[in-house]
Formats: structure tokens, C-alpha cells, sequence
């Protein structure tokens, strides 16, 4: 009985080597058995410096009254509202303009894709509310 096993295992063994006719020579080069203290190519790692962001949410409200508010750096400059609520509003230091319509956000370098938000607006009251959402980094 067990001269059939190894009989099966040798076949099994000479058919999976039957297509292994190529061979190559390997070079080995034998590692250190242990690493050196520092390798002479790292760099010192800095000390870790305390870094925080703060996520920033507001209402700005624009009206026919009050036609700009502060928005981080940016003064936003109410320029008209649809009767859908369409929004248009313009960045005042880059005379930029940009519209929105209800619960969408103004797309901008300034804002971002998801930065400014319009929530409500009516052309009959003259009055927009946005969300603005930004991140302070220190």
C-alpha cells in the first residue's frame, strides 16, 4: 500500500514537471543577520507639530436692503433673483459672478463645490439665505 501512494505521488510530480524543461541560475546574496543602528540614508524625522481644522458654518442674507455680506474674505454682492429663485450673486473683490438654484450650491474656486449653498430665496420679499461652510486650518 504505500509503495502505490508514493507510486502516485512520483507520476503526479513527472507530469507537473514534464513542462519545466527551462532552467535558470538564481544568484543569492546572503543578507546581514542583523540591521545597522541607522541607515546611512535616512533623514531625521521632525517632532510632530499640533495642527487643528475647524469646520465653519454660517447664514449669510442678501436682500434689495442689504446687498453684500462677509463671507470668510470674500464680500458676496446680491445681483438679482428669478422668479423660480434662481440666484445670481457676485464676488466682489473678483467681480466673478455665479448662480444658483434652490437648495443647489454655488460651484467656485472661491467656495468650492460645496461651500455655498443657496436655501431660500423670493424675488417678491427681495431676500436670499445661504449656508456657507468652510474649514479653517492651524
Amino acid at each position: 500500500m504505500k509503495w502505490s501512494v508514493y507510486g502516485l505521488i512520483a507520476s503526479i510530480l513527472g507530469v507537473m514537471l514534464v513542462g519545466c524543461a527551462h532552467h535558470s541560475l538564481v544568484q543569492v546574496t546572503p543578507l546581514p543577520s542583523s540591521l545597522p543602528e541607522r541607515a546611512p540614508f535616512s533623514e531625521p524625522i521632525p517632532p510632530l507639530m499640533p495642527h487643528s481644522y475647524t469646520l465653519m458654518q454660517q447664514t449669510l442674507t442678501l436682500s434689495t436692503a442689504q446687498t453684500v455680506a462677509l463671507r470668510g474674505d470674500s464680500k458676496i454682492e446680491l445681483v438679482s433673483i428669478a422668479d423660480d429663485g434662481t440666484t445670481k450673486i457676485r464676488i466682489v473683490e473678483t467681480g466673478k459672478e455665479l448662480s444658483a438654484h434652490l437648495g443647489d450650491f454655488f460651484d467656485s474656486a472661491e467656495f468650492g463645490s460645496q461651500g455655498l449653498q443657496l436655501i431660500s430665496a423670493s424675488k417678491k420679499i427681495g431676500a436670499v439665505s445661504m449656508i456657507s461652510r468652510y474649514c479653517i486650518s492651524k
